[in-house]
């Protein structure tokens, strides 16, 4: 018995998770859609945030998720702290994980698999 995945394995489950978050992405459109027009009508542009976190083997990439802050400053052009910045509107798609509907597009890109563990911003590497 072996424990060892061999390559051809990990590439066979490597094309099921593309397809599986491919189907979601073309499912999900419509869906999609209209949170992204609900986002730019409540919050403005830019629609999609993005950050860069860790990945597997801690390659960084950038992860897109649906706004959910204003970009209000202070007079002297610095962010507000989230809780003022976070919006009644994007503490529902938070509470719902809407938000996270873009990240299917890191899945099709192979930055994040469908399931798995999730790393807290900073905890491994200084990005």
């Amino acid at each position: 018995m072996t424990f060892v995945q061999k390559g051809s394995d990990c590439m066979e489950k490597w094309k099921w998770k593309w397809l599986m978050a491919a189907a979601l992405v073309l499912l999900l459109m419509p869906v999609m859609a209209v949170l992204a027009l609900l986002v730019r009508i409540r919050l403005g542009s830019p629609v999609i945030f993005k950050q860069k976190r860790p990945g597997k083997d801690q390659r960084i990439f950038n992860i897109y998720k649906f706004r959910t802050m204003t970009d209000d400053r202070d007079n002297e052009g610095r962010l507000l702290p989230d809780d003022i910045r976070l919006t009644s509107f994007g503490k529902k798609l938070r509470e719902t994980s809407l938000d996270e509907l873009p990240e299917l597009i890191n899945v099709i890109k192979g930055d994040m698999s469908l399931v798995g563990e999730w790393d807290i911003i900073g905890t491994t590497r200084e990005i």
